[in-house]
């Protein structure tokens, strides 16, 4: 696992555990934030009808979520890409 920052940016990166693993031990890491989803398994997020319900958006090849007050419905595969801010990014 390898971390780091930039000035007010962090983050971590991991070839052997996924974002379910992060979500199992530190949910605190996106819970209250909005997150830019920029891969789903190497690929675009392609929304479901719940997710566009919950106010997620697309633009492009990045999905912009609402603010998160629950990690059960958050999709993630073997290969993600997440940016969480406190604020939205759209």
């Amino acid at each position: 696992m390898n971390t780091g920052s930039h000035g007010r940016y962090s983050w971590l990166v991991s070839r052997r555990m996924g974002i379910g693993h992060l979500l199992e031990h530190g949910p605190q890491a996106v819970l209250g934030r909005y997150l830019v989803i920029t891969s789903f398994d190497s690929g675009p997020l392609a929304l479901n009808e719940t997710e566009r319900g919950m106010g997620w958006q697309v633009d492009g090849q990045l999905t912009y979520t609402n603010k998160l007050t629950s990690i059960e419905t958050l999709p993630h595969d073997s290969f993600d890409e997440w940016y969480a801010f406190n604020r939205p990014s759209v």
